[in-house]
């Protein structure tokens, strides 16, 4: 069980961020949905994509993210996200192709990793070299 603030690092020196590919990066993300966090309620993994303008420039974005629903005791104690971003070259292929999947709407996450990788937006991006990456951890 890792402790949430060494979410960041612990995710971080399992992968090349720079070097490793998107599927690799994906592939290791999955394992990591399945480490325990401390004071974690439930596994809570977003899978999203859709375009955004950073200093007038359009992006295609994936974020792979995984959330945090902190209690203590009873109470809620707040929420953090760990997010690994990926930015593309927008092009037309990009094109409509906003999606937002939550692990919660499934029965399982070996079921909602395996139809997120059959979503339009997983496989036009999955071979494709991000321009930028980011590996963020913040509160919400």
């Amino acid at each position: 069980m890792i402790k949430l603030n060494n979410v960041k690092s612990y995710f971080n020196s399992t992968i090349d961020l720079n070097n490793d590919s998107v599927l690799e990066i994906w592939n290791k993300f999955k394992s990591f949905c399945l480490v325990d966090v401390e004071n974690e309620d439930d596994r809570e993994i977003l899978f999203e994509t859709g375009v955004e303008k950073i200093e007038g420039i359009k992006y295609f974005y994936v974020n792979f993210v995984r959330q945090f629903t902190i209690y203590d005791g009873d109470e809620y104690d707040g929420m953090e996200q760990l997010i690994c971003a990926f930015h593309f070259e927008h092009t037309k292929e990009f094109r409509f192709l906003k999606k937002s999947e939550w692990s919660m709407d499934y029965e399982d996450l070996e079921t909602y990793f395996k139809e997120v990788e059959k979503t339009k937006a997983f496989q036009k991006m999955i071979d494709k070299n991000p321009v930028k990456r980011t590996l963020m951890q913040e509160e919400i």
